[in-house]
């Protein structure tokens, strides 16, 4: 079962229509018919909110992506912040803020949204070499701004 089959099945567990599932997120219905079809992922704060209104895991509508993961954890720096910090927030939105928007749009694709690079490539009109590229360069530099902004070397 897919991350839409999954939505699908505890918003109709829980009686409720695509319509409330939408207000009570804050989103369209639209946005909801295209998780539930498969034609767009949920971002990681939406997932956290039906988790918590459903009383699941997040974890058990959209798994977390064990190659997304792999993807980051090259750029983490050992002894930097926490993980979901005001400190850790300030630095990715420091980080962020020095892309590229195209550089900034491929990013937020991959690691918020949870694209897969041929969908990152329709979505802009790139090659999938090109996206993959652009994500490479982007945690590299990501690594050195951590390394920088940890004062280690």
């Amino acid at each position: 079962m897919n991350t839409g089959e999954r939505i699908a099945r505890l918003r109709a567990d829980a009686g409720m229509s695509q319509e409330a599932l939408a207000d009570s997120l804050c989103v369209s219905r639209s946005l909801v018919t295209r998780w539930e079809n498969g034609t767009r992922r949920p971002d990681r704060r939406s997932v956290d909110m039906m988790a918590s209104m459903f009383g699941t895991d997040p974890g058990s509508i959209a798994p977390d992506d064990p190659l997304v993961r792999a993807e980051l954890s090259e750029c983490l720096a050992s002894g930097g912040p926490d993980v979901g910090s005001a400190e850790a927030v300030a630095l990715m939105n420091e980080f962020m803020a020095g892309l590229g928007e195209r550089e900034r749009n491929i990013f937020l694709r991959r690691y918020h949204f949870f694209d897969r690079p041929a969908e990152i490539a329709e979505r802009y009109g790139l090659s999938k070499g090109a996206v993959r590229i652009s994500l490479h360069r982007s945690r590299k530099k990501l690594r050195t701004f951590l390394v920088s902004a940890s004062g280690k070397e």
